[in-house]
């Protein structure tokens, strides 16, 4: 799967995703840093890459309807740490293939897994 990793997510988590097969990029990686979401997201859509992030604007289902992007990704975690993160989404790859994701808006919380799948 291909996959970008917003400049929130830590770089341990690239890691994590590209031993586990799939090919992850970060925004630090193509100069996206401190971009605008808008931009981030037309670039993630040009490339075929899912996104994974902690910005809850991504999800927002009326500016990124689910089936008219690869899918989006967002951790709400209180504990934002490198290595929390690492921890959710081990946990995540391990009980779902993120390739039956593809146009989704999926929601991790510690223990909680939402799929808003495109209609």
């Amino acid at each position: 799967m291909r996959i970008k990793l917003d400049e929130n997510m830590p770089r341990r988590a690239a890691r994590l995703l590209s031993e586990r097969g799939h090919d992850a990029s970060t925004t630090a990686q193509e100069g996206l840093n401190g971009k605008n979401d808008a931009t981030v997201a037309r670039v993630a859509n040009r490339e075929g890459r899912m996104m994974i992030t902690m910005d809850a604007r991504f999800v927002d289902i009326r500016r990124y309807p689910p089936g008219r992007h690869p899918g989006f990704v967002l951790l709400r975690l209180a504990d934002q740490s490198a290595l929390a993160v690492e921890k959710v989404l081990q946990v995540f790859l391990d009980q779902y293939h993120i390739e039956t994701l593809g146009g989704c808006i999926v929601v991790l919380e510690e223990g909680a897994v939402r799929v808003r799948r495109p209609a």
